[in-house]
């Protein structure tokens, strides 16, 4: 979700909330994508609507910066402690955990 506010495309750094910003586009909802092709056949339709929600995907994709433009110093370095956002696959949602290093037998905070 990154460090900073999650719901403004201008400074979003976390690859998740940018891709929860693009999919609130107009532009990248799939019942809008769709909804032209309601005489089409069953297989015509199958294949249009593929074909747009694929690019409406890689449209999210592509905002969620892939290439790190805006999504950056998210994870401590150095001598640090602090949050990291992770997917927990058994939830199936995000979870905010606590990162510390391990000095000795303990993991402090330096």
């Amino acid at each position: 979700m990154g460090t900073k506010n999650q719901n403004d495309s201008s400074v979003a750094n976390g690859h998740e909330a940018r891709r929860r910003i693009a999919a609130r586009d107009p532009l990248n909802d799939p019942y809008r994508i769709v909804e032209r092709y309601v005489g089409t056949s069953r297989d015509g339709l199958g294949r249009l609507v593929t074909f747009d929600v694929w690019e409406a995907d890689y449209r999210i994709t592509i905002f969620s910066d892939p290439d790190h433009a805006f999504v950056y110093d998210n994870y401590v370095q150095g001598n640090k402690c602090g949050q990291a956002w992770v997917f927990d696959t058994a939830d199936v949602r995000y979870k905010k955990i606590e990162l510390k290093q391990k000095v000795g037998q303990s993991l402090k905070c330096l």
